[in-house]
């Protein structure tokens, strides 16, 4: 599934909170960095709130917590935030999610925890629209959204779980996203640096 499809069955659902799309012009001044699927999440909507509070895409712009400012920020604020990262979101617990820039840029969405040291950050998603995938199959179990929900993001049924825990988020997130490293998804456990 590409990304505004995730969105738009997200917000059929009522699990996603959107804003205005952003205008053509502001996505193309950050284009050139923005991945290609967050350029159309963009274009779709200029920041949310998804899967009940827990992920929340930054706006482009306009304050502190929107992607021209958050990374910043948050090194201001005492994260250990790589200058190769770009602070475009954040998890229900505040963890602040970001793409990796580097040279070449490869896209790859990376998790900070929040214990403030240099060893804690976790590869979470090759791409966005695939990281968007694996967090949606998720919490629509975890939020009890429905089967009907988990059939229309492909979701397959040996995956499905009443109660998911933190193995099933896992599972699902290497099923939505074969490309992940072996790595644990847990920024507190993979523990991983910018180097």
């Amino acid at each position: 599934m590409n990304v505004q499809e995730i969105v738009r069955e997200l917000e059929h659902a009522g699990l996603a909170s959107l804003r205005d799309p952003a205008s053509e012009g502001d996505v193309q001044q950050y284009g050139s960095q923005l991945p290609i699927e967050l350029r159309e999440f963009y274009r779709r909507t200029n920041g949310a709130s998804l899967l009940g509070g827990n992920l929340t895409v930054h706006p482009l712009s306009g304050n502190d917590l929107s992607l021209e400012c958050a990374s910043k920020k948050a090194r201001e604020w005492g994260w250990p935030v790589p200058e190769e990262v770009v602070l475009f979101a954040s998890d229900g617990g505040g963890e602040p999610i970001g793409f990796w820039i580097g040279n070449p840029p490869t896209g790859l969405i990376v998790q900070i925890a929040e214990d403030f040291t240099s060893t804690c950050m976790a590869v979470v998603g090759s791409t966005f629209d695939r990281f968007l995938l694996g967090r949606a199959a998720y919490y629509i179990l975890a939020l009890h959204a429905g089967s009907e929900m988990a059939i229309k993001l492909g979701v397959p049924r040996t995956l499905w779980t009443s109660n998911p825990d933190d193995e099933d988020f896992e599972r699902l997130a290497r099923w939505a996203d074969p490309a992940l490293p072996g790595s644990s998804l847990d920024p507190h456990l993979a523990r991983l640096t910018a180097e």
